[in-house]
């Protein structure tokens, strides 16, 4: 294993050894005192192009030889993987860690959450999967009496769907339940021959996804009968359910029942009234961002494919608008210039940036229960910048196209409805900014008239003084 390494890191490092010297022959010497001439310049400029192409070169082979060697690593876990857990060395379980902590899971979602003990437990008795396509990795049936999946599941290559058929009334009425009304749902319902089932596409997973947490398979036995199922050759990592508990299961099912909570009790309510299971796998599409006080997080103007819900901290709305005005009273010269107003200050349980994704034309009523394409992008209407330390939930384009179903929608354009428009922002600039003028003017001519005042009492002093010195004499 050493040996392809050090192989691949030497193959890296051809462009290096060969280009550099080039370089170092080619630049030209500039002696002090002398300025460069505009061939030496151009010697420079091309010079500097070629030196940031090998940077490129470079860039590309280190990232070829990481993606080489955490393949060949994954290899050799394997093998490791299709031994039983009691046999497996010291070495074989931190071989697993290691390669487990890159993982989405335990590199983002559980990071500084849980130990790396617990890590070591989890793949000790982990095993490895290999599906073909069409084939059903896991079911989940009130009727077949299976409420939960038998090991919980990380994707290491491959994509699968997860597919379900809601229940029919009669047997939801047998257990005392009431059907939840996936309304306006993203994808839906078709005649699929991988499944035989007359049934709809809740979500893909791809590299690095998870499935099979009690929680969200609870919500989904509410819905329906459900099955995860390969599109293509699919390699998983399967953890038995007891060693999911007792290592990071709770961790992670408490994580994932606040995020939940958090997206019910938004101070726009969104999503009251939406289906559980859709919910909880909504929430775990979201990516969790720290940003660092007074850094930008969106710009005015640049397309985007994002939006942000705030979890705690503060952050600021500004827009920028061209004004003009006359120089001066009574003058026909005009000057133009550019103000930043802050709009609003966004705190905790808000959101922003929806605006590129509620009106993306993919989004239409004629298109919702179309595929998606994403090429007609909206750019920003404002900037966002962070007032303080805060921490957000993201949704991407295709999060947001896969889980935000009709009604949803509306409430996001309604509300986005109520936002000021520009001419609103202007008018209200003006307004503001003449009351400022005024409140200035009344300010000066106060300060005058206090002054004036002063001075006539100075006057009146320095009088009264000659005339009780004239008295005197």
């Amino acid at each position: 294993m050493s040996e392809s390494r050090e192989d691949l890191r030497s193959s890296s490092n051809l462009s290096t050894l060969t280009a550099t010297p080039e370089l170092k022959s080619t630049t030209p010497e500039l002696k002090e005192g002398n300025s460069p001439s505009p061939q030496r310049r151009k010697l420079t400029r091309e010079n500097s192009k070629t030196f940031h192409k090998i940077r490129q070169i470079e860039s590309r082979n280190n990232l070829f030889v990481q993606v080489e060697l955490e393949k060949k690593d994954w290899k050799d876990a394997k093998k490791t993987l299709l031994k039983r857990g009691e046999i497996r060395t010291g070495y074989d379980i931190k071989l697993l860690a290691f390669l487990a902590k890159r993982l989405k899971l335990f590199s983002q979602e559980l990071h500084s959450l849980i130990t790396d003990e617990h890590i070591e437990i989890a793949m000790r008795y982990a095993t490895y999967g290999v599906y073909e396509l069409n084939q059903t990795i896991e079911e989940i049936d009130a009727l077949k009496q299976t409420p939960k999946p038998s090991h919980f599941y990380i994707l290491i290559s491959g994509s699968v769907s997860l597919m379900g058929i809601p229940h029919n009334t009669n047997f939801l009425t047998k257990l005392g339940m009431k059907r939840s009304v996936i309304e306006g749902s993203p994808t839906t319902p078709l005649k699929t021959p991988r499944s035989n089932l007359n049934s709809k596409i809740m979500k893909t997973y791809f590299n690095g996804d998870y499935f099979g947490e009690v929680n969200v398979c609870d919500a989904l036995l509410k819905e329906g009968t459900w099955r995860w199922i390969a599109n293509e050759e699919t390699e998983v990592v399967k953890i038995p359910y007891e060693k999911y508990e007792m290592t990071f299961g709770k961790i992670l099912e408490k994580q994932l029942q606040e995020r939940v909570d958090f997206m019910r009790n938004l101070i726009v309510p969104i999503f009251s009234g939406y289906p559980d299971a859709q919910l909880f796998e909504l929430c775990k599409s979201i990516n969790v961002e720290f940003i660092p006080s007074r850094k930008v997080i969106v710009t005015e103007g640049k397309e985007g494919d994002t939006m942000y819900f705030i979890k705690s901290g503060e952050c600021s709305v500004i827009k920028a608008m061209k004004f003009t005005e006359h120089q001066s009273v009574g003058s026909s010269k005009k000057i133009d210039y550019v103000r930043f107003i802050e709009l609003a200050r966004l705190k905790p349980k808000e959101y922003f940036g929806e605006r590129v994704l509620i009106y993306d034309d993919s989004f239409d009523d004629n298109n919702l229960d179309s595929q998606r394409s994403f090429q007609n992008t909206v750019a920003r209407a404002v900037s966002v910048y962070a007032a303080s330390e805060t921490v957000l939930f993201s949704i991407s384009r295709k999060t947001f196209a896969n889980f935000i179903n009709k009604p949803a929608l509306q409430r996001f354009r309604q509300f986005a409805e109520t936002y000021p428009k520009e001419k609103q922002i202007r008018n209200m600039f003006m307004k503001m900014k003449r009351w400022e003028e005024y409140k200035m003017k009344l300010i000066s001519e106060l300060l005058l008239d206090d002054e004036f005042n002063n001075n006539n009492n100075r006057n009146n002093i320095e009088r009264g003084k000659e005339n009780s010195n004239l008295i005197r004499l």
